[in-house]
């Protein structure tokens, strides 16, 4: 029950707080980078918010990260980088709650109540750029709740916001033995571990 009580843990994680997508931005020389989407979703950067249909792309030119939002998917971040083009094609995966039990939603209750504060605060940080101290409460996280995959997804890109991509990579595969299913972050780990990005 501990491990599907961690895999859900780990789904949920995802779906309310988004996996974490790296995208390079507008720069004086280059067209600014897109994502279409293939489902209605809803965007927020900063404190502004847009809607886009499925199959519209949103430009991205503010250098800030966007939460891109669907309703039944799984949300994701997806934070800027300069220096580079990339368009991106974004296929938000659904998720099936129908089984999960009323025990295991109390079980996930309690731990998602101890472990989205220290998320929050993670990303806060991250939104400011201080990657020193969101890899620190990130350690912190991950030593407290070691079989949540999502810890070393957002230790990866952290890392990769620093350009340290070996490290980004060996905390991209740990979050993969965790967790196998996250083809957000399978997909990010191919990319470079091919040298892409």
């Amino acid at each position: 029950m501990k491990s599907l009580i961690s895999l859900i843990l780990n789904c949920i994680l995802f779906i309310s707080l988004g996996a974490c997508s790296v995208l390079n931005v507008k720069d004086n020389k280059q067209e600014p980078a897109k994502i279409l989407f293939k489902q209605d979703v809803s965007i927020t950067v900063g404190d502004k918010k847009y809607q886009r249909k499925a199959g519209q792309t949103y430009e991205f030119i503010d250098p800030q990260p966007i939460l891109a939002e669907s309703n039944g998917h799984l949300p994701i971040f997806i934070y800027p980088m300069k220096d580079k083009n990339n368009n991106l094609n974004i296929d938000l995966p659904k998720l099936d709650k129908s089984k999960i039990s009323k025990i295991q939603t109390s079980e996930i209750n309690k731990n998602l109540n101890s472990i989205l504060p220290g998320i929050q605060e993670v990303q806060v940080m991250l939104m400011k750029r201080d990657f020193v101290n969101a890899l620190s409460k990130i350690r912190d996280l991950k030593i407290k709740f070691p079989k949540i995959a999502y810890f070393s997804f957002m230790e990866g890109s952290t890392y990769l916001l620093m350009e340290r991509r070996a490290e980004a990579l060996k905390a991209l595969r740990e979050g993969l033995d965790i967790y196998p299913n996250s083809g957000q972050a399978k997909e990010l780990y191919d990319r470079l571990s091919k040298g892409g990005l």
